[in-house]
């Protein structure tokens, strides 16, 4: 309780002595009704609370509320006090005003309140974490940290109790971290019951890192103490791997196709960039350097930043150029193709070599170029690998996942001979032509199961890589296969046959077409595009997958279900073989299937290219040339609920719907 006086008048008395002798008289009240009756419930309310008795305390303060809503002193009485006190021969009686004031929040009360009834809750049901590993996202897909990359480690954190997580953070060490930056903290934030959240810890390595496996400890832990069991985390970390940015291969074309130039004639150069070294190329930039008398075309760049190229990876640049006339007869063409890595300091360069011969029609005529490398990613004389439309949309949301599987471990399977170059060139389709971003394309090689466990999720966890990159209702996701698949001799089901499967025992070593599907269904994306260029026979263009089974005589119980927003493109029917395509090195189905999306599957010229339109041309391409090349029956499969355009053409580039 608080007391503040107000010294009041003075009046003179009796001497009496030198010391106050009298209390003459004291007259007090409340000052406001209401505040009163606020500070006697809410004196109830203190007896409960000190006694522990909260929900009678509650009770009490809400009723002090009713009358007085806010926290702070009240003045509770305001009274006159009148003394007597000597003051020389004389006694004088001093009047004084007191003010008195009582404590009062209820408010912080009923927060404090709450805050233990909700600790003891939680004594009772606290929250329960758990962690759970989802991928290792490094930039050369390799699940290696090399030196002078930067990797994320991205984990679930699931709280499975009935109380809610309060500031969960991911504690993160290692006994190893020589060469490595990392965050050892990283903030989730509030879980809620059954609910679930996902951590990327950020890991980058020096150039010098050594080349053995780091043991990460990464625990969860909770405001309340309520921690998850720690998760055990080995990643391999090895010593940085030079990356080698190559010209592998240029093609030039003139306007006219005739295989001479004429001066003002625009001449068109593709330049294929290759990374053939084990590292990742980054800050590649590509530019045309161009002489005297030599002038960019049209709406023509001669300078293209590139980004980063994983090992093994290829990309495009298109640039044109024309000529004056003032070319001497037998004079070289001065135009160059000039690579830059890294930092800049390496260079790469190569010359076109195209020399002018001056006749009687003023004709430049092209002579016959050197390849730098010997074997290149991919020819440009394959006309669906070097005419690819150029997309107008950007689809940064849109995720897709491309597996080529061509070479099997076990000795008795026969390769897929065209299965990478159909992966890569896909991927180039993906980017230029429907739009989307390389970083958001998962992209395998000669795929384990635990691979395909790991992106598509497995028969008891649907959530696999490729459900942690789709954005809810906005992820557009497309998914190409190209390798074997085959029956299980046992179920008839069907079954992706990855590179380390064994077809004997595909129940345990392959991976289910019906578990594909129904991972797919959980998927929350907008929709989905399935190409599937692969047979569930168990025969193959290279050869049988079985040794003495005929595996026609046990057909595939397989069916493909009726997914909403879903669009399957199959390259064979049921017992049949997916051919390959020699001449044009592609499987025969992929080929068509690029072949169609590059505009010849537009067959009412209106600008679109529907599924079922892209699905009619490979009727009238695939069966023809398979029993042309193989001898064999090959009728392409399309299984959708409704028909959904796949490209349409604006100011002659192609947009991706779906």
């Amino acid at each position: 309780m608080h007391r503040s006086l107000i010294l009041g008048s003075v009046k003179y008395g009796l001497y009496i002595g030198s010391c106050v002798i009298a209390l003459l008289s004291i007259t007090g009240a409340w000052t406001d009704e209401r505040d009163g009756q606020a500070v006697k419930y809410y004196r109830q309310g203190e007896h409960y609370f000190q006694k522990e008795r909260y929900q009678e305390a509650l009770s009490w303060y809400e009723k002090a509320l009713e009358q007085r809503t806010q926290d702070g002193p009240v003045m509770v009485e305001k009274r006159i006090v009148v003394r007597a006190k000597q003051n020389g021969r004389h006694a004088i009686s001093l009047t004084q005003d007191e003010t008195l004031y009582e404590d009062y929040v209820p408010n912080k009360r009923l927060q404090e309140i709450k805050t233990r009834l909700e600790d003891q809750a939680l004594r009772a049901n606290p929250p329960v974490l758990s962690l759970t590993w989802i991928a290792l996202r490094d930039p050369t897909h390799d699940d290696v940290l090399d030196g002078g990359e930067t990797a994320t480690i991205v984990v679930n954190v699931q709280n499975s109790g009935i109380a809610k997580a309060r500031d969960v953070t991911f504690a993160v060490r290692t006994e190893q971290p020589d060469g490595l930056t990392f965050e050892n903290k990283i903030s989730i934030g509030d879980i809620d019951p059954a609910a679930a959240a996902q951590g990327n810890i950020k890991v980058r390595a020096r150039k010098d890192v050594l080349d053995q496996n780091r043991h990460f400890t990464i625990l969860a832990t909770e405001h309340n103490g309520f921690d998850s069991p720690p998760l055990e985390v080995v990643l391999r970390t090895r010593p940085h791997r030079p990356a080698r940015v190559e010209i592998s291969d240029l093609r030039v074309e003139d306007r006219d196709n005739n295989g001479v130039i004429e001066p003002l004639e625009v001449v068109s150069v593709t330049a294929r960039i290759q990374n053939s070294g084990a590292g990742l190329a980054d800050n590649v930039v590509v530019q045309a350097l161009l002489g005297p008398n030599v002038f960019l075309g049209p709406q023509s760049e001669n300078v293209f930043s590139l980004g980063e190229l994983y090992p093994g990876q290829a990309r495009d640049v298109h640039f044109s150029f024309l000529t004056n006339n003032q070319f001497n007869d037998g004079q070289n063409i001065p135009v160059s193709v000039v690579v830059e890595e890294g930092d800049g300091h390496d260079q790469i360069r190569r010359d076109i070599q195209a020399t002018i011969h001056i006749k009687s029609t003023d004709i430049v005529k092209l002579e016959p170029k050197e390849r730098l490398l010997p074997e290149p990613v991919a020819g440009l004389s394959i006309d669906v690998d070097t005419f690819i439309p150029d997309g107008r949309i950007n689809r940064a949301n849109a995720i897709a996942v491309v597996i080529g599987n061509k070479d099997y471990s076990r000795a008795n399977l026969p390769s897929v001979e065209y299965a990478l170059r159909d992966a890569q060139v896909m991927t180039e389709y993906l980017v230029k032509a429907l739009g989307f971003s390389q970083k958001n394309i998962i992209y395998l090689e000669n795929a384990t199961t635990a691979r395909f466990n790991e992106v598509f999720g497995s028969r008891d966890n649907f959530a696999g890589r490729l459900y942690s990159f789709v954005t809810p209702d906005v992820s557009d996701v497309y998914i190409y296969y190209s390798g074997h698949g085959a029956p299980d001799l046992k179920s008839k089901g069907a079954y992706f046959v990855p590179v380390d499967a064994d077809p004997n025992y595909l129940a345990l070593s392959g991976y289910a077409i019906d578990i594909f599907y129904k991972n797919l269904s959980h998927l929350p994306a907008r929709s989905i595009t399935v190409v599937l260029d692969t047979c569930f026979s168990g025969n193959s263009a290279g050869g049988a997958l079985f040794k003495n089974v005929n595996p026609t005589a046990a057909p595939v119980a397989r069916t493909a279900p009726l997914l909403e927003h879903v669009t399957i493109f199959a390259s064979a029917g049921e017992g049949q073989v997916s051919s390959w395509f020699y001449e044009q090195r592609h499987s025969l189905y992929t080929y068509f299937f690029l072949k169609g999306l590059s505009g010849v599957a537009d067959a009412n010229q209106d600008g679109l290219i529907s599924a079922s339109e892209l699905h009619s041309y490979l009727l009238s391409t695939v069966p023809v040339y398979a029993r042309k090349l193989s001898g064999q029956e090959q009728v392409p499969v399309l299984i959708q609920k409704e028909d959904v355009v796949v490209m349409k053409y604006r100011d002659g580039g192609a947009v991706a719907v779906r």
